[in-house]
């Protein structure tokens, strides 16, 4: 899904703030969370998958 559209209503993706500004997130499910970020040429790098306390 992300793949094809990265803002998909059912992913949830939004830019993170503060300390992690640099990222976006977006769900996988209720619990597990992907953090990433934006490239050139519409590519993405991932830095981790974890339930909510990624953002900790």
């Amino acid at each position: 899904m992300f793949e094809n559209n990265p803002f998909h209503p059912g992913l949830n993706t939004h830019k993170l703030k503060g300390e992690l500004s640099a990222f976006w997130s977006f769900y996988i499910n209720d619990n597990f969370r992907v953090l990433f970020r934006f490239l050139k040429n519409n590519e993405v790098i991932y830095y981790d998958i974890d339930t909510h306390d990624i953002y900790r």
